[in-house]
């Protein structure tokens, strides 16, 4: 595209030439428009202004990608469809969106430090009528101008381009279109792309580098333009990839549709299928499995958690669609282990039936639930997952069956929430291969229930203890679930889906920060929740007569070990800290704050009964056992509550209605204060488009505006309540392991006493358990030893555990101790003294 400005009593720069990639809308394609952004470029974000409310927070997403592959990058945001809002919303619609756009995006403190690019303004324009497009080439014009190259004043197009380079380009053409001649990767190693460009640089124009740096250099300069693809990355520096767009293609089959792509079912696939992928591609890569993984990995396309498996993020189904119930939307990712066999011979030892068991779940929480499927979980799950049919019937004879209910105790739920400035690209794909590479959670499962003294290991119990955990993964979350009980659930809050009881952003958080207790900014945040709803889990086992008929029910009740609790919150808070502390410094360092004080990242412990007083007046009972994100899609089936036998009911018979989530598409007009950053710049600092048009979307916005509560022609009927506020009181993770040096109890304003036990056991080292636990009377610190780069080392003596005798022992502090007696000590230690060193 060719365009050059002309405007009366304005100078031109002359003609520009903009080399366009129009990156498709499709979600399944997000993840590799990455591999072309570069920092040399312009980028127009568009969204169509009929999609409302939901249109804008799309935007955020290409905003955050955009900043982590081209930090800073100049973008455009622009609305298309205006020509259809005059017909169906009313007269400020479309420039309430436009002013949320700008709070959101562009009137922003530190909008880096929010994972936001420069956003230089909004416009909205239609292609039907024509209407503000000149204003947009324009504005495309004056901005490209106003780039600079980095560390100068020079223009980016004012920039002089050595010969060498531009010739450099040609030869990377010209050698990519003949390996697809010769049939070939256009796909060349380090040493042979050195030889070759040489060589054709010297034949065609008589020109050459002067040494490998400046033919380095060149190249790079073609990445940074989008003419070939070279990433200074370990497994992927010795490639250079001459044709971005054949590359692109390639990449595509991955993440692409069932029809194209069969063996990635709903996002996890099999390392070794990836050649049957490309295999119908005329130009395939011989060697699929080296570069083009690593581009997966580099990427977060597809991320690898073992040796034979990959997730595609993609390709997940999403929190909506697992509310829904769409069938195939459920994937379970088992955890397998070796540990499993041990559990599988002792019921292979005792066996007394050879008729198969079938777990089946009923409930005292009276909460939404499908059966177990019986398909049983084994390693080939993975690659092709387990997918979970809700319209399957049971066969008749159905062997004898045991049956599961669950004691939920609100105050004993573990909650812990992130509060993030935003979420990077690539964290829920990188922490979710994280977790399900994690071979402590097998650990853990093995030890999580507590079988009771009085009861015996018999065949049904082994059986029912030897089906798998598994993993129920999504796009933006996942759950841990052992005996059709959630163990562990961590996932993105998000604020279109209904979350009730806990809609964190229509909460009052307080936190204490120093002495008092102040409201903590959670509505424009990115929320990270965890749960571990630790319930208690009740075995129905029966009892079989002679003739082979059930007589009666023995309950066994399983304790869950709050040690696996303790260690299942602890691996995952472990797994964030250290992603984003490696993977995203920039977010994840500790203690970094905006210039207005607030935390990038804020962990929250909120008060056990805060939440608890908060459900009782939601729902009228603490009592809540939704705690799958299966859960809130299916109906409860005829078994529920009493065994069959018990009830007459017939167990194959089971009607499940599907379920929808509730989406809210409709714009929030209505609600003004939408949280937004406050900004001492106005809109108009910012543009680069003039007064031209006299509907442009930077016309100031009235913050009271009468029209605005006009919702006529809107297609989904918006309803604001009042509702009054819920206070959360809640403690910051630092400050609970400031606590635990001192005491093991937290002070919250409105019911006092909060155990750390119980709401962070984590930060008192409940996982490690009491066998690796010392009690600090125990201990009896002597003098100082020495001093080294992260604590103190003192002399000290240790009780033996059931004993009265003492062993000596060095102890290191990490805490800081008391400086007068520290520092007393060590000067004594340092103080010179004579003959203590000779030179010979």
């Amino acid at each position: 595209w060719i365009y050059e400005k002309k405007i009366r009593g304005q100078s031109s720069y002359g003609p520009v030439v903009f080399r366009t990639w129009d990156f498709g809308g499709q979600k399944e394609y997000y993840a590799t428009h990455q591999y072309f952004l570069s920092k040399r470029s312009l980028y127009l974000v568009t969204w169509r202004i009929i999609d409302g409310e939901r249109g804008v927070d799309g935007i955020l997403q290409w905003l955050v990608n955009i900043q982590a592959r081209a930090p800073n990058a100049p973008v455009i945001i622009i609305g298309t469809h205006y020509d259809l809002v005059k017909e169906r919303f009313p007269p400020s619609y479309s420039e309430d969106l436009q002013q949320m756009i700008r709070d959101r995006f562009i009137n922003v403190v530190d909008a880096d430090k929010c994972g936001l690019p420069r956003v230089i303004d909004t416009i909205e324009i239609s292609c039907k009528t024509r209407h503000n497009i000149k204003l947009l080439c324009n504005l495309i014009y004056d901005t490209v101008f106003d780039l600079k190259c980095p560390g100068s004043k020079e223009r980016l197009l004012e920039q002089k381009i050595p010969a060498t380079y531009l010739a450099l380009e040609d030869v990377v053409g010209l050698l990519a279109v003949e390996r697809h001649v010769q049939g070939k990767d256009p796909v060349l190693r380090a040493e042979n792309y050195r030889n070759m460009v040489m060589h054709e640089m010297m034949q065609r124009y008589n020109i050459a580098f002067r040494d490998l740096s400046e033919l380095n250099q060149a190249s790079t300069f073609l990445h940074e333009n989008g003419i070939l693809l070279h990433y200074e990355d370990a497994t992927l520096k010795d490639l250079y990839f001459l044709d971005p767009q054949w590359l692109c293609d390639m990449l595509a089959h991955v993440v692409t549709i069932r029809e194209i792509n069969p063996f990635a079912r709903n996002g996890i696939m099999k390392i070794e299928d990836l050649k049957h992928v490309f295999k119908s591609s005329q130009f395939a890569p011989s060697d699929a499995q080296t570069y083009i993984l690593n581009l997966l990995n580099k990427f977060e396309v597809a991320l690898t958690w073992d040796n034979r498996t990959i997730i595609i993020p993609s390709l997940l189904p999403s929190e909506e669609q697992l509310r829904a119930g769409f069938p195939g939307c459920d994937v379970r990712v088992p955890v397998r282990s070796r540990v499993w066999a041990m559990r599988k011979s002792y019921g292979n030892r005792h066996s007394v039936s050879s008729a198969p068991l079938t777990l089946k779940l009923t409930t005292t929480e009276k909460r939404p639930q499908r059966p177990l499927s019986d398909i049983p979980l084994t390693a080939d799950c993975i690659g092709t997952p387990k997918i979970s049919d809700p319209m399957e019937k049971d066969s008749e004879n159905s062997g004898i069956t045991c049956y599961v209910r669950h004691k939920t105790q609100i105050e004993s739920v573990v909650r812990r929430l992130l509060l993030m400035s935003y979420f990077p690209s690539g964290f829920w794909s990188r922490l979710m291969t994280r977790m399900l590479a994690d071979d402590i959670v097998v650990e853990i499962i093995r030890s999580y229930f507590l079988l009771p003294k009085d009861v015996d290991m018999d065949p049904l119990l082994a059986a029912v203890f030897n089906r798998r955990a598994e993993w129920i993964c999504w796009q933006t979350g996942m759950e841990l679930r052992y005996l059709d009980t959630t163990l562990f659930r961590m996932k993105e809050h998000l604020s279109h889906l209904n979350n009730a009881p806990f809609e964190y952003r229509q909460m009052k958080f307080f936190v204490q920060q120093e002495g008092s207790w102040s409201d903590i900014e959670i509505m424009n945040s990115a929320i990270l929740e965890i749960i571990l709803p630790n319930q208690t889990v009740v075995i129905q086992i029966p009892k079989v007569d002679a003739d082979g008929i059930i007589v009666a029910y023995d309950n066994v009740e399983l304790q869950p070990n709050s040690e696996c609790v303790a260690k299942l919150l602890s691996v995952s808070v472990d797994h964030i800290d250290t992603l984003l502390e490696d993977w995203y410094p920039n977010l994840g360092t500790r203690f970094v704050h905006t210039s207005e004080g607030k935390f990038l990242v804020t962990r929250l412990v909120p008060c056990t009964q805060c939440v608890v007083a908060h459900v009782k007046e939601e729902t009228g009972s603490s009592d809540k056992g939704h705690f799958s994100v299966t859960d809130h899609a299916w109906e409860p089936g005829p078994w529920h509550g009493e065994p069959p036998w018990r009830t007459g009911m017939d167990c194959s018979s089971r009607n499940h209605s599907m379920g929808s989530s509730r989406l809210s598409y409709s714009p929030n007009l209505a609600q003004k204060n939408r949280g937004s950053r406050n900004s001492t710049m106005s809109h108009d600092s910012d543009s680069g488009v003039g007064p031209d048009s006299n509907s442009s979307s930077r016309k100031p916005s009235t913050e009271s505006r009468p029209e605005a509560e006009y919702t006529s022609g809107i297609e989904s009927t918006l309803c604001i309540e009042a509702l009054p506020e819920t206070v959360i009181y809640s403690f910051m993770v630092e400050e609970c392991i400031l606590t635990a040096y001192e005491q093991r109890v937290l002070q919250c304003p409105l019911h006092g006493n909060q155990s750390l036990l119980q709401i962070a056991p984590d930060t008192v080292f409940v996982d490690l358990g009491e066998r690796h636990l010392i009690p600090p009377d125990s201990v009896r610190r002597g003098k100082m030893l020495g001093r080294g780069a992260f604590g103190f080392v003192f002399k000290a003596n240790i009780k033996q555990r059931g004993s009265n005798t003492y062993t000596e022992v060095a102890m290191k502090m990490l805490q800081p101790v008391d400086p007068e007696v520290v520092f007393s000590v060590y000067a004594t230690l340092c103080e010179p003294r004579p003959n203590r060193c000779r030179f010979r």
